[in-house]
């Protein structure tokens, strides 16, 4: 089991310097008094109710301009139109000379029909123009399920049989795939149906990954220490 994260508890002097300090100065400041990060301060501010004062928030300090937000004078008014309203953008530059030209298509555009391997494996088959990325390809198992006996239940996975995958369009055949129910599929993804040596590799990289991050968690409480 991992250790919980140990927490520096607020002192009743860490309290009463909070207190004293917060309403009137920038956190950040507040923060660094306390060796605390920002954070911890805003919450535990919040937690007491304590607020920034009328005078600070009105003061350059506060990052607001006469008691309003930075930036109030540049911000578009209602019903303000901007300078460029009904003028068409024209890219100037070299840009002209690298845009696609209207029904252009990428370099690695291809026609409905064609097969590719993703990167998992399987071979899928390009069923739609668009941009829509990689839902414009459907997996072929699927389709030539899907056309030998109907739609895919839901809750069901079709996966092949064993010995029988292929990313071969000719291997691909109904009586290479079967249909599963998904409490099946993941019990024989289990963990106790694999070769002994695969278990050992699966725990050891467990282990591994528990003391990385039992080793930054550690190195994160030093630095808010």
């Amino acid at each position: 089991m991992n250790p919980k994260r140990k927490r520096r508890p607020w002192t009743a002097q860490d309290l009463e310097v909070l207190a004293r300090e917060y309403p009137h100065r920038p956190t950040v400041e507040v923060a660094a008094l306390l060796g605390r990060s920002t954070i911890t301060c805003y919450a535990q501010a919040q937690l007491r109710g304590l607020h920034k004062t009328p005078e600070y928030l009105a003061s350059p300090m506060s990052g607001r301009v006469n008691g309003k937000n930075r930036g109030t004078s540049g911000r578009f008014r209602q019903g303000q139109a901007p300078w460029n309203l009904g003028q068409r953008y024209k890219a100037g530059g070299r840009a002209v000379l690298t845009r696609f030209a209207k029904g252009q298509k990428p370099h690695n555009w291809v026609p409905i029909g064609s097969h590719r391997v993703n990167h998992e494996g399987y071979l899928d088959r390009k069923v739609r123009e668009g941009n829509r990325g990689a839902m414009n390809w459907v997996a072929v198992h699927r389709l030539v399920w899907i056309e030998a006996h109907g739609p895919i239940p839901p809750k069901h996975a079709l996966r092949f049989r064993p010995g029988r995958f292929s990313a071969r369009l000719e291997d691909i055949t109904p009586d290479a795939l079967e249909l599963i129910t998904m409490r099946e599929s993941m019990l024989r993804n289990s963990l106790h149906n694999l070769p002994p040596e695969i278990t050992e590799v699966i725990h050891i990289r467990a282990g591994l990954v528990r003391r990385i991050n039992h080793i930054e968690r550690t190195r994160n409480e030093k630095q808010d220490q």
